[in-house]
């Protein structure tokens, strides 16, 4: 998740080599995620095998963790419906970038890097398009990256695969996952292709 700041992630990934008198605890229960959820998201991000594989349990059980919520233009007037249905004050609302969340009055409100390490009963995933600025976002990084980082990518949107990852288990409820309708992310393709119990929410 810190990549983008310039970490290293051979020295996680490959810890034991540089530290071969360690010892590795996996923290493998969780009480904030549903194991529904837990499967859905262990799915997606092992897709890229240049991870530290684990796999996580929950004593929580949710049949529908996750809600995509189509929209024509602007999100917003979806956003205020779900937060309607949702009928709740303890709702997380993220995006992508800041601009994603321009126009959107409401007191939890942040991007997906600033939500690491919190959690809300539900959770508002926003800017989910297929697009230069979308999510996955599909700007390439400065050249001059690469000689600062020493490993390039080797796995497509390897980074957003994370980003998403923890975008998705920031919830200890539901995610509703605003879509562009003309222009899905792959990321939600993705998931609707390789699961059978996401929902898609209509509304009137």
């Amino acid at each position: 998740i810190y990549r983008f700041a310039g970490t290293n992630l051979k020295v996680f990934i490959n810890f034991s080599k540089h530290f071969p008198y360690s010892k590795t605890f996996k923290l493998k229960k969780t009480y904030r995620n549903s194991n529904e959820l837990l499967k859905i998201t262990n799915k997606f991000i092992m897709k890229n095998k240049n991870q530290i594989p684990k796999k996580l349990y929950s004593d929580k059980f949710n049949k529908t963790p996750i809600y995509v919520c189509y929209y024509d233009k602007t999100p917003l007037e979806i956003i205020y419906k779900i937060i309607k249905i949702i009928n709740s004050n303890d709702i997380l609302i993220i995006g992508r970038n800041n601009k994603d969340l321009r126009g959107i009055q409401a007191q939890n409100k942040m991007t997906i890097h600033k939500s690491k390490g919190l959690e809300a009963e539900n959770v508002i995933i926003t800017n989910l398009e297929n697009s230069i600025n979308g999510f996955p976002s599909q700007i390439t990084s400065d050249p001059i990256l690469k000689y600062v980082l020493d490993e390039q990518e080797k796995y497509p949107y390897e980074e957003e695969r994370r980003l998403f990852y923890v975008a998705l288990t920031r919830t200890k409820n539901n995610n509703y996952l605003l879509v562009n309708k003309n222009k899905p992310s792959i990321f939600v393709k993705e998931l609707l292709k390789d699961n059978k119990n996401i929902q898609i929410l209509k509304f009137k």
